[in-house]
């Protein structure tokens, strides 16, 4: 363990924040994939995906009123 004792503080910081991510990545993708296997299978689909459709707004000019220049 003489590489530790070598670095400076931020090169350990460093290598504890790239040591970090990939503890992080590696769990988030090991939760990914056994949640697929405990997950299931039977369990219907939508056809369709429901949307929400909001109505048209019909933009007339006369709606608004004149703005002028104060």
């Amino acid at each position: 363990m003489e590489l530790f004792q070598t670095l400076t503080d931020d090169q350990k910081a460093l290598v504890g924040c790239v040591v970090a991510l990939l503890t992080c990545g590696t769990l988030m993708s090991l939760s990914y994939y056994v949640g697929q296997m405990f997950r299931k299978n039977d369990t219907p689909e939508p056809a369709e995906p429901h949307i929400l459709r909001f109505p048209n707004r019909v933009d007339t000019h006369e709606e608004r009123p004149e703005r002028k220049a104060a």
